[in-house]
């Protein structure tokens, strides 16, 4: 076993436990609708969080029961799946911060459409080329969010 490994398994309780926590949180105010766009945000990203962060460990522990020398998995990927997960979470917190006004709402809210759609734009686009909805999809998100 290497070095990363390690590291993995050390944390990985912790994690786990982490994201039932959240995991709770999504349970508790399931069906409870907001009242603002914060809120909704706020609850898309969450969710967000919770999804990268769960894929990253299923993906490790799929990697780990793998013969040596037969891995796909690369630290790349967990780096990358990882960082989405930390984008969302920070993005989060930014259009929930409390103490925004007005303004500093609105450009916040540009601000999460524009991560969105790149978000969606990384997500689908190698997508599009073999089937002609997610194109479509694609081109509306984008008309949708020029504003």
């Amino acid at each position: 076993m290497n070095k990363s490994f390690h590291h993995f398994t050390n944390g990985h309780g912790d994690l786990e436990a982490k994201l039932q926590e959240a995991v709770a949180v999504s349970e508790k105010i399931r069906g409870q609708a907001s009242d603002n766009w914060s809120g909704i945000w706020g609850s898309i990203l969450h969710a967000r969080v919770i999804l990268n962060a769960s894929s990253m460990i299923k993906i490790i522990e799929a990697a780990t029961i793998q013969a040596a020398g037969s891995q796909l998995l690369d630290h790349f990927s967990v780096a990358s799946i990882a960082r989405t997960a930390m984008e969302a979470g920070v993005m989060a917190l930014y259009v929930t911060d409390p103490t925004a006004d007005a303004d500093d709402f609105e450009m916040r809210r540009k601000v999460f459409l524009l991560h969105d759609t790149c978000h969606r734009t990384r997500m689908f686009k190698p997508g599009e080329k073999q089937n002609t909805a997610v194109k479509e999809m694609r081109a509306c998100t984008g008309k949708r969010y020029r504003n």
